[in-house]
C-alpha cells in the first residue's frame, strides 16, 4: 500500500477470506425445509435485500411472520455445523503472507463463534498470519451488523493499542465500511462476497478492490 502507511489490517472473515455462498444458500434451505433457487438468493442479496426481505420474497410471508424465521436462519449461518461448505478464496494464503512480510499486523474480526473460526484458520493453514482472531461478545446475535462490528473494532484497537489513523478494516459488506468510518479508521471493500460494487460504494469506503490479493495495490491519499 503506497502513500499513507498502513500498519494494521483488520479483516472480515466470511466473504473476505472465505467463499460462503454455499453456506448462505444452505441456511435458507435448512430454515425453510426445502430447496431454494440459490442464484435468486444471491442475486437478491447483491441487490441489497436483507435476509428478512429475501425470506418474504421467496415465501410470500409478511415481515412479522418471516422475522422469527430469519432469526433462526442467522443463527444457522453463524453456526459451526455448516462450515464444511466454505472454501478459502483463491490467492488468500499468498496475499496474507505478503502482507505479513511487509510488516503489517493482521487481525480477523467475525460475528461467528471464535473457536470455530480458529479451527477453520488452522485447517487451511492461515492462523499463523494473524496476531489475533476476534468475535463479538455474542456470536450470531441479532441487531445492527455495523454496530456489532464497530464494537469489535474498538475492542481490537484498544486491546492492541492500534493507531486509528494507520489502521484499516477490510470487508465484503456495507457493515464493515460503516463500522470503519464510525471508528475513525480507513476501510476497504472487497468484491468476493455477497455485496455488489454499487452497494459497497454507497457506504463510501476509502477503496474497493476485487479481492484481498489487491490490497497492496491501493494508492492511499495522504
Amino acid at each position: 500500500m503506497a502513500g499513507k502507511k498502513i500498519k494494521a489490517l483488520i479483516l472480515d472473515v466470511d466473504g473476505t477470506l472465505f467463499d460462503v455462498t454455499d453456506r448462505y444458500v444452505k441456511s435458507y434451505e435448512d430454515v425453510l425445509g426445502r430447496k431454494v433457487d440459490g442464484n435468486k438468493i444471491i442475486a437478491l442479496r447483491r441487490e441489497g435485500k436483507s435476509g428478512l426481505e429475501i425470506i418474504c420474497t421467496i415465501t410470500g410471508k409478511a415481515q412479522g411472520e418471516a422475522r422469527p424465521i430469519d432469526a433462526i436462519r442467522k443463527k444457522l449461518m453463524n453456526d459451526n455445523s455448516l462450515l464444511h461448505l466454505d472454501e478459502l478464496l483463491p490467492g488468500i494464503t499468498e496475499a496474507l503472507e505478503k502482507l505479513q512480510k511487509s510488516g503489517i499486523r493482521l487481525f480477523a474480526l467475525t460475528m461467528r463463534n471464535e473457536q470455530g473460526v480458529v479451527d477453520e484458520f488452522e485447517k487451511h493453514g492461515i492462523k499463523k498470519y494473524f496476531e489475533g482472531i476476534y468475535s463479538n461478545d455474542s456470536p450470531g446475535e441479532a441487531g445492527n451488523p455495523a454496530a456489532i462490528k464497530e464494537k469489535g473494532l474498538l475492542r481490537i484497537i484498544k486491546q492492541k493499542h492500534l493507531n486509528p489513523s494507520t489502521t484499516c478494516i477490510v470487508g465484503d459488506t456495507e457493515a464493515e465500511i460503516i463500522a470503519g468510518r464510525n471508528s475513525d479508521i480507513l476501510s476497504v471493500g472487497v468484491l468476493t462476497g455477497l455485496s455488489s460494487r454499487e452497494l459497497l460504494a454507497k457506504a463510501k469506503p476509502d477503496a474497493i478492490v476485487d479481492s484481498v490479493e489487491q490490497l497492496d495495490s491501493i494508492k492511499w491519499n495522504g
